[in-house]
């Protein structure tokens, strides 16, 4: 990544968004706003990275969290519209994150 503050905001964004969950199903009335806002703050951190970025592989990875995020924003919208099936584009969202986390391990090797 791209500096150490961005990796601390990114992280503290991960941890709003599943607060945000976590919140949404215990029933908590304003949950998909906090998941709202994670997911915003996510898709900007990615976008400068994106922006800051040289490497082309890191640049193709950025570009598929950048997806991952919008699926979130999805996400928080189906929560405040009250849609049962908000859980899939989190299961889809959860999936890309779990690639790329393994695809970044290499491209830092």
């Amino acid at each position: 990544m791209v500096n150490k503050n961005l990796n601390i905001i990114h992280s503290v964004c991960m941890a709003l968004a599943l607060i945000g969950i976590v919140m949404f199903v215990l029933a908590y009335k304003h949950a998909w706003l906090v998941l709202a806002i994670a997911s915003l703050a996510l898709f900007l951190i990615r976008l400068f990275i994106r922006l800051k970025e040289k490497n082309k592989t890191t640049l193709r990875l950025m570009g598929i969290l950048l997806f991952g995020a919008v699926l979130l924003m999805g996400s928080a919208y189906l929560m405040y519209r009250g849609r049962r099936y908000w859980v899939l584009p989190l299961l889809i969202d959860a999936a890309i994150e779990l690639y790329v986390s393994l695809r970044m391990g290499h491209v830092e090797e």
